[in-house]
């Protein structure tokens, strides 16, 4: 949607301004990825399971969300639920973006059954 546009204006040397309406759910899910991807870290996984789904919901063919649902539900014992998610992350691995496998792992199987 910003290609093809030209900022109002330029805050702090980086951050761009833009006048109108857009859609821009791709971009919440991301900042949801990166906030459940901190709280994992800071093993906060009741918080980090609400900002994954969150993510998901805004953008269902973001990798990583599908990812870190997947282990969370394993971690829980939810099995059916992380095999949900992991089949998930394993189709936006190989059809929704085919690019990831040139430079990324597949998704790791939380529960070991593939």
């Amino acid at each position: 949607q910003f290609a093809n546009l030209h900022p109002k204006a330029v805050l702090a040397g980086e951050i761009l301004e833009y006048d109108g309406t857009f859609q821009i759910p791709a971009i919440a899910g991301v900042s949801h990825f990166a906030a459940a991807n901190g709280l994992m870290r800071q093993k906060q996984f009741d918080a980090a399971l609400q900002e994954s789904k969150e993510a998901a919901r805004l953008d269902p063919n973001l990798l990583a969300p599908h990812e870190i649902l997947s282990a969370i539900y394993a971690q829980r014992k939810q099995m059916d639920d992380a095999e949900n998610e992991y089949r998930a992350a394993m189709h936006i691995y190989q059809t929704v973006h085919p690019d990831y496998q040139a430079y990324n792992d597949p998704p790791v199987d939380p529960i070991g059954k593939h």
